[in-house]
């Protein structure tokens, strides 16, 4: 099966710098987005939440992105991604 092709808009790309640049382990930031990539070009439907008009949400480690399926394009486009509070009160920014 073809697999998607991945895309970060601008200002996805601008949240995960900043966030990586405020990070206290960068590495954690760097692996979830990586997982992002790897799950969204496999199987893009099975990753998340279905949110409204096509919108969906997916959550790996801290990071929570919001994206859409484009069918005929094979693609996947990622417009906004934000850190979270995983529930211990504490997320990996200073």
């Amino acid at each position: 099966m073809k697999q998607y092709t991945v895309v970060w808009s601008a200002i996805a790309r601008d949240q995960l710098a900043e966030i990586w640049l405020r990070t206290l382990n960068r590495g954690v930031i760097t692996a979830g987005a990586d997982t992002i990539d790897r799950r969204l070009a496999d199987q893009p439907a099975e990753c998340g939440e279905a949110l409204a008009d096509g919108q969906i949400s997916m959550t790996v480690g801290f990071l929570r992105v919001f994206f859409q399926i484009s069918e005929p394009d094979r693609s996947v486009e990622v417009y906004h991604v934000e850190v979270i509070d995983t529930g211990n009160g504490r997320a990996p920014t200073a």
